[in-house]
């Protein structure tokens, strides 16, 4: 840049780089910090779905019949509810 600029000393460019890196990453570590704690709430709504998953077949609450159908998605009342999934699924493609 000293180049560009011959006015300007070269150790102001360099601690201008050096302020301007330090915020970029100082702006990336707080946006990973934010980004690991979904990934630990997620992992923890999974977990949880997992295990009601298991409950329900230990307890005997779920049939094989209405564990595995396909019942629900040839509902009518369930076609809207359907239809938002398949919008989002879409939108989220791009």
């Amino acid at each position: 840049m000293h180049t560009e600029f011959p006015s300007i000393p070269v150790y102001v460019w360099v601690i201008v780089m050096n302020i301007i890196l330090a915020l970029v990453n100082i702006v990336g570590i707080k946006s990973v910090a934010r980004i690991s704690i979904s990934v630990v709430v997620q992992i923890l709504f999974i977990s949880l779905f997992c295990l009601f998953i298991i409950k329900d077949i230990a307890t005997g609450q779920a049939s094989s019949s209405t564990l595995f159908s396909l019942h629900p998605f040839w509902l009518q009342m369930y076609r809207l509810r359907l239809s938002f999934l398949e919008l989002r699924s879409f939108a989220f493609a791009f």
